[in-house]
Protein backbone atom coordinates (compact mmCIF):
# COMPACT_ATOMS: atom_id res chain seq x y z
CA UNK A 1 0.00 0.00 0.00
CA UNK A 2 1.58 3.30 -1.04
CA UNK A 3 -0.10 5.73 1.25
CA UNK A 4 0.26 9.76 0.33
CA UNK A 5 -0.18 12.75 3.25
CA UNK A 6 -0.37 16.52 1.95
CA UNK A 7 -0.61 19.09 4.30
CA UNK A 8 0.69 22.46 5.33
CA UNK A 9 3.02 21.13 8.07
CA UNK A 10 5.35 18.63 9.19
CA UNK A 11 7.61 18.86 12.22
CA UNK A 12 10.54 19.74 12.81
CA UNK A 13 10.53 21.27 8.46
CA UNK A 14 7.61 23.60 8.96
CA UNK A 15 5.39 23.76 12.27
CA UNK A 16 3.52 26.43 13.42
CA UNK A 17 1.31 23.90 15.59
CA UNK A 18 0.13 20.18 16.85
CA UNK A 19 -0.65 19.11 13.09
CA UNK A 20 3.46 19.63 12.16
CA UNK A 21 3.75 17.01 15.24
CA UNK A 22 0.90 14.87 14.31
CA UNK A 23 2.20 14.32 10.39
CA UNK A 24 5.75 13.39 11.81
CA UNK A 25 4.44 10.95 14.04
CA UNK A 26 1.46 9.33 12.16
CA UNK A 27 4.18 9.21 9.01
CA UNK A 28 6.54 7.78 10.56
CA UNK A 29 4.85 4.85 12.25
CA UNK A 30 2.64 4.09 9.01
CA UNK A 31 6.07 3.58 7.35
CA UNK A 32 6.18 0.15 9.55
CA UNK A 33 2.74 -0.74 8.44
CA UNK A 34 2.89 -0.11 4.27
CA UNK A 35 4.82 -0.55 1.82
CA UNK A 36 5.46 3.49 1.23
CA UNK A 37 4.63 6.97 2.64
CA UNK A 38 4.87 10.21 1.02
CA UNK A 39 4.62 13.35 3.02
CA UNK A 40 4.15 16.45 1.10
CA UNK A 41 4.73 20.43 1.70
CA UNK A 42 4.98 23.40 0.26
CA UNK A 43 8.80 24.87 0.16
CA UNK A 44 8.18 27.40 2.56
CA UNK A 45 11.48 29.87 2.92
CA UNK A 46 12.16 28.18 6.68
CA UNK A 47 12.82 24.94 5.00
CA UNK A 48 16.88 24.55 4.49
CA UNK A 49 17.94 20.94 4.16
CA UNK A 50 21.18 19.78 3.03
CA UNK A 51 19.55 16.35 1.70
CA UNK A 52 17.23 18.40 -0.92
CA UNK A 53 17.55 17.16 -4.42
CA UNK A 54 15.42 18.46 -7.33
CA UNK A 55 13.68 15.92 -9.16
CA UNK A 56 12.12 17.87 -11.91
CA UNK A 57 9.20 20.31 -12.77
CA UNK A 58 5.76 20.19 -13.23
CA UNK A 59 3.40 22.54 -15.72
CA UNK A 60 0.43 23.51 -13.06
CA UNK A 61 -2.63 25.49 -14.72
CA UNK A 62 -3.81 27.67 -12.49
CA UNK A 63 -5.63 30.86 -12.94
CA UNK A 64 -5.60 30.32 -16.45
CA UNK A 65 -2.21 29.72 -17.77
CA UNK A 66 0.48 27.31 -16.89
CA UNK A 67 3.46 28.13 -13.98
CA UNK A 68 6.07 26.31 -13.49
CA UNK A 69 7.02 24.84 -10.35
CA UNK A 70 9.81 22.35 -9.05
CA UNK A 71 10.05 19.16 -6.96
CA UNK A 72 12.39 18.99 -4.41
CA UNK A 73 12.84 15.77 -2.70
CA UNK A 74 14.44 14.58 0.86
CA UNK A 75 14.22 11.79 3.17
CA UNK A 76 12.60 11.14 6.98
CA UNK A 77 15.28 9.25 9.10
CA UNK A 78 12.63 6.60 8.75
CA UNK A 79 12.33 6.18 4.74
CA UNK A 80 9.57 8.78 4.63
CA UNK A 81 9.79 10.36 1.01
CA UNK A 82 9.44 14.26 1.87
CA UNK A 83 8.33 15.99 -1.38
CA UNK A 84 8.30 19.68 -1.70
CA UNK A 85 6.39 22.05 -4.05
CA UNK A 86 8.92 24.59 -4.93
CA UNK A 87 6.83 27.81 -6.09
CA UNK A 88 8.98 30.74 -5.10
CA UNK A 89 6.05 33.32 -5.76
CA UNK A 90 3.41 31.60 -3.51
CA UNK A 91 5.70 30.12 -0.58
CA UNK A 92 9.22 32.14 -0.39
CA UNK A 93 7.62 34.26 2.68
CA UNK A 94 8.86 34.50 6.66
CA UNK A 95 5.68 33.08 8.03
CA UNK A 96 4.13 29.82 7.13
CA UNK A 97 0.48 31.74 7.56
CA UNK A 98 -1.18 34.92 7.90
CA UNK A 99 -1.39 36.52 4.43
CA UNK A 100 -3.66 38.25 2.77
CA UNK A 101 -3.51 35.80 -0.44
CA UNK A 102 -3.56 32.62 1.54
CA UNK A 103 -6.45 30.97 -0.04
CA UNK A 104 -4.78 31.68 -3.49
CA UNK A 105 -1.29 30.26 -1.69
CA UNK A 106 -3.28 26.67 -0.99
CA UNK A 107 -5.56 26.18 -3.40
CA UNK A 108 -2.29 26.68 -5.98
CA UNK A 109 -0.39 23.88 -3.71
CA UNK A 110 -3.56 21.80 -4.21
CA UNK A 111 -3.50 21.71 -7.71
CA UNK A 112 0.42 21.59 -8.00
CA UNK A 113 0.21 18.22 -5.57
CA UNK A 114 -2.39 16.64 -8.19
CA UNK A 115 -0.26 17.54 -11.11
CA UNK A 116 2.85 16.27 -9.40
CA UNK A 117 1.17 12.78 -8.41
CA UNK A 118 -0.27 12.49 -12.05
CA UNK A 119 3.33 11.95 -12.96
CA UNK A 120 3.36 8.70 -11.08
CA UNK A 121 3.57 5.70 -12.77
CA UNK A 122 0.89 4.38 -10.76
CA UNK A 123 -1.38 6.62 -8.63
CA UNK A 124 -1.07 6.38 -4.55
CA UNK A 125 -3.85 4.18 -2.70
CA UNK A 126 -4.78 6.54 -0.55
CA UNK A 127 -4.02 10.40 -0.26
CA UNK A 128 -4.62 11.90 3.36
CA UNK A 129 -5.11 15.25 3.68
CA UNK A 130 -4.94 18.02 6.46
CA UNK A 131 -7.50 20.38 7.32
CA UNK A 132 -8.30 22.89 4.82
CA UNK A 133 -5.14 23.66 2.71
CA UNK A 134 -5.62 20.66 1.34
CA UNK A 135 -9.52 20.28 1.28
CA UNK A 136 -10.03 20.66 -2.15
CA UNK A 137 -8.12 17.81 -3.48
CA UNK A 138 -10.96 15.61 -2.90
CA UNK A 139 -12.84 17.30 -4.97
CA UNK A 140 -10.12 18.00 -7.86
CA UNK A 141 -10.12 14.03 -7.91
CA UNK A 142 -13.00 13.36 -8.26
CA UNK A 143 -14.45 15.52 -10.13
CA UNK A 144 -11.89 15.41 -12.91
CA UNK A 145 -11.35 11.94 -12.54
CA UNK A 146 -8.00 11.58 -13.43
CA UNK A 147 -6.67 10.22 -10.60
CA UNK A 148 -8.16 6.51 -8.93
CA UNK A 149 -7.05 7.15 -5.73
CA UNK A 150 -9.32 6.81 -2.19
CA UNK A 151 -9.08 10.01 -0.48
CA UNK A 152 -9.34 10.57 3.81
CA UNK A 153 -9.66 13.97 4.91
CA UNK A 154 -8.67 14.64 8.82
CA UNK A 155 -10.13 17.64 10.67
CA UNK A 156 -7.53 18.62 12.91
CA UNK A 157 -9.54 22.26 13.87
CA UNK A 158 -12.97 22.67 12.30
CA UNK A 159 -12.68 26.74 13.74
CA UNK A 160 -10.80 26.75 10.55
CA UNK A 161 -12.19 26.14 7.61
CA UNK A 162 -10.93 28.08 4.94
CA UNK A 163 -13.59 30.87 4.07
CA UNK A 164 -12.92 31.90 0.36
CA UNK A 165 -15.17 33.34 -2.64
CA UNK A 166 -16.19 31.87 -5.73
CA UNK A 167 -13.14 33.63 -8.09
CA UNK A 168 -10.97 31.33 -6.27
CA UNK A 169 -13.11 28.26 -7.57
CA UNK A 170 -12.28 29.82 -11.27
CA UNK A 171 -8.94 29.75 -10.68
CA UNK A 172 -8.63 26.14 -10.54
CA UNK A 173 -11.65 25.40 -12.72
CA UNK A 174 -14.03 24.18 -10.19
CA UNK A 175 -17.87 25.05 -9.78
CA UNK A 176 -18.86 25.67 -6.58
CA UNK A 177 -21.12 23.04 -6.03
CA UNK A 178 -20.27 21.08 -2.78
CA UNK A 179 -18.70 24.09 -1.09
CA UNK A 180 -21.73 26.09 -0.17
CA UNK A 181 -23.33 25.05 2.92
CA UNK A 182 -25.59 27.50 4.71
CA UNK A 183 -24.24 30.61 2.65
CA UNK A 184 -21.07 29.18 3.64
CA UNK A 185 -18.45 29.07 0.96
CA UNK A 186 -15.29 27.81 2.61
CA UNK A 187 -12.56 24.79 0.97
CA UNK A 188 -13.68 22.44 4.17
CA UNK A 189 -17.22 22.43 3.13
CA UNK A 190 -16.31 20.53 -0.43
CA UNK A 191 -13.56 18.27 1.46
CA UNK A 192 -16.22 17.09 3.63
CA UNK A 193 -19.04 16.63 0.47
CA UNK A 194 -15.89 15.02 -1.67
CA UNK A 195 -13.50 12.94 0.35
CA UNK A 196 -14.43 9.38 0.93
CA UNK A 197 -13.47 9.22 4.33
CA UNK A 198 -13.27 11.57 7.07
CA UNK A 199 -11.57 11.35 10.56
CA UNK A 200 -10.83 13.87 13.32
CA UNK A 201 -8.57 13.60 16.01
CA UNK A 202 -10.12 12.32 18.93
CA UNK A 203 -13.05 10.13 19.33
CA UNK A 204 -15.10 12.45 21.78
CA UNK A 205 -14.21 15.28 19.24
CA UNK A 206 -15.93 13.62 16.69
CA UNK A 207 -19.06 13.37 18.77
CA UNK A 208 -19.04 16.93 19.64
CA UNK A 209 -18.70 19.06 15.93
CA UNK A 210 -21.98 17.00 15.26
CA UNK A 211 -23.80 19.40 17.79
CA UNK A 212 -24.62 22.65 17.37
CA UNK A 213 -21.94 24.23 20.21
CA UNK A 214 -18.84 22.79 18.56
CA UNK A 215 -19.78 22.19 15.07
CA UNK A 216 -18.85 25.77 13.99
CA UNK A 217 -21.97 26.10 11.56
CA UNK A 218 -21.18 22.53 9.78
CA UNK A 219 -22.74 20.37 12.45
CA UNK A 220 -25.39 20.29 10.09
CA UNK A 221 -23.21 19.04 7.18
CA UNK A 222 -21.63 17.16 9.00
CA UNK A 223 -24.31 14.82 10.24
CA UNK A 224 -25.37 14.45 6.29
CA UNK A 225 -22.04 12.89 6.33
CA UNK A 226 -21.51 11.24 9.68
CA UNK A 227 -21.80 7.37 8.24
CA UNK A 228 -17.92 8.03 7.50
CA UNK A 229 -16.81 10.47 10.27
CA UNK A 230 -14.48 8.23 12.81
CA UNK A 231 -12.49 10.25 15.43
CA UNK A 232 -9.04 8.51 15.92
CA UNK A 233 -7.09 9.78 18.85
CA UNK A 234 -3.56 11.78 17.94
CA UNK A 235 -0.35 10.11 19.49
CA UNK A 236 2.77 11.62 20.33
CA UNK A 237 6.25 10.42 19.23
CA UNK A 238 8.07 8.24 21.43
CA UNK A 239 11.47 8.84 19.89
CA UNK A 240 11.51 12.67 20.35
CA UNK A 241 9.04 12.95 23.40
CA UNK A 242 10.81 10.10 25.40
CA UNK A 243 12.60 11.46 29.13
CA UNK A 244 14.37 8.64 28.82
CA UNK A 245 16.76 9.56 26.34
CA UNK A 246 15.27 13.93 25.52
CA UNK A 247 18.46 15.27 24.40
CA UNK A 248 17.22 18.79 25.77
CA UNK A 249 16.99 17.48 29.43
CA UNK A 250 20.16 17.33 31.85
CA UNK A 251 18.94 14.13 33.66
CA UNK A 252 16.93 11.51 32.19
CA UNK A 253 14.41 9.37 34.47
CA UNK A 254 11.76 6.71 33.78
CA UNK A 255 9.04 5.64 35.85
CA UNK A 256 11.58 3.95 38.32
CA UNK A 257 14.12 6.45 38.87
CA UNK A 258 11.75 9.30 39.58
CA UNK A 259 14.44 11.36 41.88
CA UNK A 260 15.77 12.64 38.23
CA UNK A 261 13.14 14.60 37.60
CA UNK A 262 13.23 16.15 41.04
CA UNK A 263 16.40 17.13 39.54
CA UNK A 264 15.34 18.40 36.85
CA UNK A 265 13.06 21.13 38.26
CA UNK A 266 16.01 22.42 40.33
CA UNK A 267 17.72 23.16 37.20
CA UNK A 268 14.68 24.95 35.60
CA UNK A 269 14.30 26.83 38.71
CA UNK A 270 17.78 28.07 38.77
CA UNK A 271 18.55 28.63 35.20
CA UNK A 272 14.74 30.67 35.46
CA UNK A 273 15.93 32.26 38.60
CA UNK A 274 12.76 30.75 40.67
CA UNK A 275 13.20 30.39 44.27
CA UNK A 276 14.59 26.71 44.29
CA UNK A 277 14.69 26.38 48.12
CA UNK A 278 11.04 26.41 48.19
CA UNK A 279 9.13 22.74 48.29
CA UNK A 280 6.15 23.89 46.67
CA UNK A 281 4.36 22.48 43.75
CA UNK A 282 5.65 23.56 40.11
CA UNK A 283 2.70 24.39 37.74
CA UNK A 284 3.40 25.39 34.27
CA UNK A 285 1.08 25.52 31.33
CA UNK A 286 2.65 25.58 27.65
CA UNK A 287 0.41 27.09 25.17
CA UNK A 288 -0.64 29.47 22.35
CA UNK A 289 -2.57 32.66 24.09
CA UNK A 290 -5.69 32.28 21.74
CA UNK A 291 -9.57 32.56 22.70
CA UNK A 292 -9.25 28.26 22.36
CA UNK A 293 -6.67 27.93 24.84
CA UNK A 294 -8.76 29.64 27.56
CA UNK A 295 -6.06 32.15 28.38
CA UNK A 296 -8.46 34.40 30.87
CA UNK A 297 -8.46 30.60 33.10
CA UNK A 298 -4.39 30.79 32.75
CA UNK A 299 -4.20 33.84 34.32
CA UNK A 300 -7.00 32.43 37.10
CA UNK A 301 -4.37 29.34 37.59
CA UNK A 302 -1.26 31.46 37.86
CA UNK A 303 -2.96 33.73 40.31
CA UNK A 304 -4.50 30.93 42.90
CA UNK A 305 -1.26 29.30 42.28
CA UNK A 306 0.75 31.68 43.39
CA UNK A 307 -1.72 32.87 46.28
CA UNK A 308 -0.99 28.73 47.58
CA UNK A 309 2.39 29.15 47.93
CA UNK A 310 3.24 27.41 44.94
CA UNK A 311 5.13 28.42 41.40
CA UNK A 312 3.88 29.33 38.11
CA UNK A 313 5.70 28.98 34.50
CA UNK A 314 4.52 29.99 31.26
CA UNK A 315 5.72 29.14 27.88
CA UNK A 316 3.09 31.28 25.30
CA UNK A 317 3.13 32.47 22.09
CA UNK A 318 0.13 34.66 21.32
CA UNK A 319 -0.51 37.12 18.17
CA UNK A 320 -3.59 38.20 19.52
CA UNK A 321 -2.87 41.90 20.63
CA UNK A 322 -5.33 42.14 23.26
CA UNK A 323 -4.31 38.69 25.47
CA UNK A 324 -0.10 39.66 24.14
CA UNK A 325 -0.74 42.78 25.79
CA UNK A 326 -1.92 41.32 28.83
CA UNK A 327 0.34 38.30 29.76
CA UNK A 328 3.44 41.12 28.89
CA UNK A 329 1.84 43.95 31.22
CA UNK A 330 2.13 40.53 34.13
CA UNK A 331 5.21 39.69 33.02
CA UNK A 332 6.28 42.70 33.96
CA UNK A 333 4.78 42.98 37.17
CA UNK A 334 6.06 40.17 38.23
CA UNK A 335 9.67 40.40 36.86
CA UNK A 336 11.18 39.88 40.06
CA UNK A 337 8.94 37.52 41.78
CA UNK A 338 10.84 34.30 42.70
CA UNK A 339 8.52 31.96 42.05
CA UNK A 340 6.82 33.19 38.66
CA UNK A 341 8.80 32.78 34.77
CA UNK A 342 6.79 33.59 32.01
CA UNK A 343 8.11 33.22 28.77
CA UNK A 344 6.31 34.66 25.89
CA UNK A 345 7.38 33.16 23.00
CA UNK A 346 7.63 29.65 21.92
CA UNK A 347 11.36 27.92 22.47
CA UNK A 348 11.30 24.13 21.96
CA UNK A 349 14.34 23.03 24.25
CA UNK A 350 12.95 24.87 27.46
CA UNK A 351 9.39 23.25 26.49
CA UNK A 352 11.14 20.10 27.21
CA UNK A 353 12.67 21.07 30.21
CA UNK A 354 9.41 22.65 31.35
CA UNK A 355 7.38 18.98 31.13
CA UNK A 356 9.82 17.72 32.74
CA UNK A 357 10.71 19.59 35.95
CA UNK A 358 6.38 20.47 36.40
CA UNK A 359 4.58 18.52 39.17
CA UNK A 360 1.23 19.61 37.55
CA UNK A 361 0.38 21.14 33.77
CA UNK A 362 -2.88 23.24 33.17
CA UNK A 363 -4.76 22.59 30.17
CA UNK A 364 -8.13 24.52 30.59
CA UNK A 365 -9.13 25.11 27.26
CA UNK A 366 -12.74 25.65 25.87
CA UNK A 367 -12.55 23.12 23.07
CA UNK A 368 -9.71 20.71 22.27
CA UNK A 369 -10.10 18.29 19.32
CA UNK A 370 -7.48 16.17 20.70
CA UNK A 371 -4.34 18.14 22.84
CA UNK A 372 -0.98 16.63 22.86
CA UNK A 373 0.14 18.48 25.18
CA UNK A 374 -1.42 16.47 27.90
CA UNK A 375 0.10 13.48 27.01
CA UNK A 376 3.51 15.14 27.32
CA UNK A 377 2.75 16.17 30.08
CA UNK A 378 1.55 12.98 31.26
CA UNK A 379 4.60 11.04 29.96
CA UNK A 380 7.10 13.01 31.61
CA UNK A 381 5.63 12.60 35.10
CA UNK A 382 3.73 16.06 35.15
CA UNK A 383 0.38 15.62 36.45
CA UNK A 384 -2.62 17.13 33.70
CA UNK A 385 -5.40 19.52 35.41
CA UNK A 386 -7.61 19.77 32.21
CA UNK A 387 -11.35 20.88 31.21
CA UNK A 388 -13.64 17.78 30.28
CA UNK A 389 -13.57 18.93 26.28
CA UNK A 390 -12.25 16.56 23.35
CA UNK A 391 -9.19 14.84 23.45
CA UNK A 392 -8.44 15.90 27.52
CA UNK A 393 -12.00 13.73 28.08
CA UNK A 394 -10.43 11.16 25.70
CA UNK A 395 -6.95 10.66 28.10
CA UNK A 396 -7.11 12.21 30.77
CA UNK A 397 -9.01 10.23 33.86
CA UNK A 398 -10.05 11.86 37.30
CA UNK A 399 -7.88 11.36 40.22
CA UNK A 400 -6.26 8.67 38.22
CA UNK A 401 -4.11 10.10 35.86
CA UNK A 402 -5.00 13.82 35.78
CA UNK A 403 -7.63 16.43 37.20
CA UNK A 404 -10.68 17.25 35.38
CA UNK A 405 -13.30 20.01 35.50
CA UNK A 406 -16.16 20.49 33.66
CA UNK A 407 -17.43 24.28 33.92
CA UNK A 408 -14.81 27.06 32.75
CA UNK A 409 -14.89 29.37 34.83
CA UNK A 410 -12.16 30.31 37.35
CA UNK A 411 -14.05 28.62 40.43
CA UNK A 412 -13.98 25.44 38.57
CA UNK A 413 -10.36 25.36 37.97
CA UNK A 414 -9.52 26.74 41.59
CA UNK A 415 -11.74 24.20 43.02
CA UNK A 416 -9.51 21.24 41.02
CA UNK A 417 -6.14 23.09 41.57
CA UNK A 418 -6.98 22.87 45.44
CA UNK A 419 -7.49 19.19 44.81
CA UNK A 420 -4.34 19.16 43.05
CA UNK A 421 -2.42 21.11 45.76
CA UNK A 422 -3.62 18.38 48.40
CA UNK A 423 -2.32 15.48 46.93
CA UNK A 424 0.70 17.51 46.36
CA UNK A 425 1.40 16.90 50.11
CA UNK A 426 -0.03 13.57 50.01
CA UNK A 427 2.83 12.10 48.14
CA UNK A 428 1.79 8.54 47.97
CA UNK A 429 -1.29 9.77 46.07
CA UNK A 430 0.36 11.74 43.91
CA UNK A 431 3.27 8.76 43.13
CA UNK A 432 0.08 6.76 41.98
CA UNK A 433 -1.00 9.60 39.41
CA UNK A 434 2.55 9.96 38.07
CA UNK A 435 3.01 6.52 37.62
CA UNK A 436 -0.56 5.53 35.84
CA UNK A 437 0.50 8.39 33.83
CA UNK A 438 3.27 7.56 32.82
CA UNK A 439 2.11 3.74 32.37
CA UNK A 440 -0.33 5.35 29.49
CA UNK A 441 0.47 4.44 26.05
CA UNK A 442 0.19 7.59 23.87
CA UNK A 443 2.83 6.68 21.55
CA UNK A 444 1.28 6.34 17.99
CA UNK A 445 1.68 2.83 17.84
CA UNK A 446 -2.43 2.34 18.25
CA UNK A 447 -3.44 5.21 16.17
CA UNK A 448 -1.06 4.13 13.20
CA UNK A 449 -3.22 0.35 13.20
CA UNK A 450 -6.02 1.88 13.48
CA UNK A 451 -5.84 4.52 10.19
CA UNK A 452 -4.45 1.28 8.54
CA UNK A 453 -7.72 -0.27 9.18
CA UNK A 454 -9.19 2.61 7.58
CA UNK A 455 -7.32 2.59 4.90
CA UNK A 456 -8.14 -0.91 3.76
CA UNK A 457 -11.86 -0.26 4.52
CA UNK A 458 -11.65 2.53 2.26
CA UNK A 459 -9.99 1.10 -0.47
CA UNK A 460 -12.39 -2.37 -0.43
CA UNK A 461 -15.12 0.38 -1.57
CA UNK A 462 -13.76 -0.05 -5.21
Amino acid sequence: MKVVHVAAECAPFAKVGGLGDVLYGLSNNLMQLVDQVEVILPKYKIIKLDSMKKKGGVDVFFDGKFQKISIVQSMMTGGVILTFIEAPYFFNRDEIYGYEDDITRFTFFCVAVIAYLKTKETPPDIVHLHDWQTAIIPSLIKTKREMSSKTILTIHNLAYQGVCQKIDFEKIGLTTHGFIHEASLNLLNGGIVYADQLTTVSPTYAKEILTKKHGEGLQNLLNQHREKLVGILNGIDYDYWNPMTDCHLPFHYGRSNLNNKKKNKLYLQKMLALNAEKKAPLVSTIARLVPQKGPELIKEAFVYTLKMGGQFVLLGSTADPEWGRLFSDLKDQFANCPDVHFELSYNEPLSHLVYAASDFFVVPSHFEPCGLTQMIAMHYGAVPIVRETGGLIDTVFNEKNGFTFQIPTGEALTTTLKKAFKTFEENEKLKQMIAFGMEKDVSWNHPAKQYLDLYKGVLSLR
